[in-house]
């Protein structure tokens, strides 16, 4: 009875339909999208949410600008890169990359142009290396050795007792938070 309840269950799971469907590339057109962001009047809630994470949001990020988006705990930040990321869509209002409508790219075409740093980070056990290759697999070494530095992890990690091949441990644990979140 218990195996049955628990696979009626996983059926059940796997038959979800997604939320959010991948939207099929224009054949034969690759999109050169400018690094831009705008929100235009989004209103958005969690599925069984009881209110709205995001009310009339409207902001423009555009190419080149930096920002900040800071508040209390449940106000809506991370909501924003979610959307941002297009594992929601809005209720209503319009999210747009480069002036295009995220529901008109694929998910690769928008995920391309994002780098996300969580506040948790998940490391694997492994060296720096690989943790780092895990975010591209067929990464050259020059590839690897620039993506450190670009995160400002390079120095550290060449002062490691093996540099990039030290076993960093299960999460991380051997290295500082901001160490961990470079990586």
């Amino acid at each position: 009875m218990l195996g049955q309840s628990a696979a009626e269950g996983l059926f059940d799971l796997l038959g979800q339909k997604p939320l959010v469907r991948d939207a099929e590339p224009e054949e034969g057109t690759e999109v050169e999208l400018e690094p831009s962001l705008r929100f235009e009047g989004v209103n958005f809630s969690y599925p069984g949410g009881r209110k709205p994470a995001h009310r009339d949001l409207s902001i423009e990020i555009k190419a080149g600008e930096r920002i900040g988006i800071v508040g209390p705990s449940g106000c809506g930040k991370s909501s924003i890169v979610r959307l941002a990321l297009r594992l929601y869509d809005p209720d209503s209002g319009r999210v747009s990359l480069g002036g295009k409508d995220l529901r008109s790219l694929s998910f690769a075409q928008i995920r391309g142009h994002f780098a996300v740093v969580h506040q948790d980070t998940y490391l694997f056990h492994g060296t720096a290396e690989e943790n780092i290759r895990f975010g591209k697999p067929d990464a050259t070494p020059d590839e690897l050795e620039a993506a450190a530095r670009a995160a400002n992890a390079h120095e550290f990690i060449a002062r490691l007792p093996q540099g990039y091949g030290t076993v960093i441990g299960e999460r991380g644990v051997r290295l500082s938070g901001g160490q961990r979140q470079r990586i």
